[in-house]
């Protein structure tokens, strides 16, 4: 998948379960890709996706810190809420799998 069809699921994926975020986005010389859907201003979404090697990043991150977040680096894994140093294996999740989790963490623990 190209940058910016990845780039176009994750705007109809934010559209879909974050319709009142903010989304910013910037796609460097067809390479890396880094959005940010922003909530408040302490809470947001970061990520990251690099076509040369492969890489995704998705990250929840509130008060500067990563709350939730599932990459590939060294394999596909999840860090658990509440327990970000963890690295529990998993296959690579849709966009929408990403964004459900997200929500989820958003309306039940910081609500």
């Amino acid at each position: 998948m190209s940058l910016n069809q990845l780039l176009e699921k994750i705007k109809q994926a934010s559209t879909k379960f974050f319709p009142l975020a903010t989304l910013e986005h910037n796609i460097v010389r067809n390479v890396h890709l880094t959005v940010r859907i922003i909530f408040q201003q302490d809470l947001f979404i970061d990520i990251y996706a690099n076509s040369e090697t492969g890489r995704k990043d998705f990250a929840l991150i509130h008060k500067n810190q990563r709350i939730y977040g599932i990459d590939n680096l060294k394999g596909w894994h999840y860090h658990p809420f509440g327990e970000t140093e963890k690295h529990v294996p998993c296959k690579e999740p849709s966009v929408e799998e990403v964004f459900t989790n997200m929500k989820n963490i958003i309306e039940k623990e910081l609500s």
